[in-house]
């Protein structure tokens, strides 16, 4: 009966190290899918939300009984035509529409740069505003002395070290004493 029991013990505690393994797995591949069961449904409503903004872009009509697989088809049908079209255009016109798209593209981009300085350089400022207007912290007591350093102490055993005792430090002693070369 007791060996029994100790047999049923052993299997729930292996049990209760599977069941911990994988709940440790479980864990890691909940990390690595964007950690959590959510947050997989909001990225697909962001995703529709932004088709939804593109097709209506596009099309000038915003049309919800379509779902996002649709109206990626019809967005991807659309830019082919438009892509032909750029085929049958005179080469020099199309170049020069993608210079001025690009001239374009580098402004906005500067802008934003711009804007984002404007805002770094407004936040130091506050910042600097908020750091005059706060009390001046004093410093109170003694000042520390620079000349106050304490000397290094040495561990006990370099200091053994130092000690020797033996015949060379009693020659090297006798010759220091006695002045022999």
């Amino acid at each position: 009966m007791v060996d029994d029991a100790a047999g049923l013990q052993g299997q729930i505690d292996s049990l209760a190290g599977q069941v911990a393994a994988e709940e440790e797995k479980r864990r890691g591949l909940a990390e690595r899918s964007g950690a959590g069961g959510g947050t997989q449904e909001q990225t697909l409503h962001e995703l529709n939300q932004k088709v939804a903004e593109v097709y209506k872009a596009i099309f000038s009509e915003s049309d919800n009984s379509l779902g996002t697989l649709q109206m990626l088809t019809n967005i991807e049908s659309r830019l082919e035509e438009l892509l032909a079209a750029i085929d049958t255009m005179p080469q020099d016109e199309v170049e020069a529409a993608q210079r001025q798209k690009e001239k374009e593209r580098r402004e906005r981009v500067r802008k934003v740069k711009q804007a984002e300085a404007a805002k770094a350089a407004e936040e130091r400022i506050q910042r600097a505003i908020r750091r005059s207007q706060e009390p001046v912290a004093r410093r109170t007591g003694k000042p520390i002395m620079f000349r106050s350093y304490l000397p290094q102490s040495k561990p006990k055993e370099a200091v053994a070290e130092k000690l020797e005792t033996g015949p060379e430090k009693l020659e090297t002693d006798l010759d220091f004493y006695l002045n022999l070369p």
